[in-house]
């Protein structure tokens, strides 16, 4: 009795060990992620891996390397296996869903956003995620849907008010626009593209001087398409 104790205590040590070991692994992997060195971080998730094949996590996420250096059937495999070791996993869905739609696989990309939201209705990023792609497929009044639902989990999501605006622009609501743009600009003072977008609006209604100003602010936010803009309309 004893000797069969022993086995099962050294066994359970030795796992442990290797767990921990992929966590080590798994943590490296994030931290040269967050200093986007993604070929190191694949390299770690990779070593994470091999210990532990069950690591859902560490698919996941090198799946989002994978997709950063434009390895798109390689993150697809990575999320892939992920949801196969857990089908509830959101995380995955949602990053497979926007590979998807990189790869212009929109309705499954929709269908992985979709799921991504089914499973964790609190992930506002889906439903901006699954706006982008309604709106490539001219469904405009679904993306606005989904905008609208993320801004209502966080008012401070720059994206979706400024998509949204997009829209609205598109429909000749120029004053709806301006106020999406204006409150991206509030959320994220940062972000160059709600700037731009709203200089377009007032140049287009005659705003010389404040769509000038906007223009100059992208430009110096890095958005070298108000470059144009701003020889086109400011000189």
């Amino acid at each position: 009795m004893k000797k069969t104790f022993w086995v099962l205590l050294v066994l359970s040590i030795a796992f442990a060990g290797c767990s921990n070991k992929a966590e080590e692994y798994f943590k490296q992997g994030n931290a040269k992620s967050d200093l986007l060195n993604d070929t190191g971080a694949i390299a770690a998730y990779t070593k994470a891996i091999e210990i532990d094949t069950m690591y859902a996590e560490a698919y996941n996420n090198r799946g989002r390397a994978k997709s950063n250096i434009h390895d798109s059937s390689g993150a697809i495999a990575d999320y892939n296996k992920a949801i196969k070791i857990n089908p509830k996993f959101a995380g995955a869905y949602y990053n497979r869903g926007k590979t998807k739609r990189d790869l212009k696989d929109y309705t499954g990309a929709i269908a992985d956003l979709s799921k991504s939201i089914e499973i964790d209705s609190g992930c506002n990023g889906a439903y901006n995620d699954r706006g982008v792609t309604k709106w490539i497929l001219r469904n405009d009044t679904g993306a606005i849907a989904d905008y609208t639902k993320a801004i209502k989990m966080d008012p401070k999501n720059a994206e979706a008010y400024n998509n949204r605006g997009v829209i609205k622009w598109g429909r000749r609501d120029y004053t709806g626009a301006i106020a999406d743009y204006s409150k991206a600009i509030a959320a994220d003072p940062k972000f160059a593209g709600p700037y731009y977008n709203r200089g377009l609006v007032r140049m287009k209604l005659g705003e010389k001087e404040s769509a000038c100003l906007d223009f100059k602010k992208s430009l110096e936010l890095g958005n070298k398409k108000a470059d144009e803009a701003i020889m086109m309309y400011c000189h």
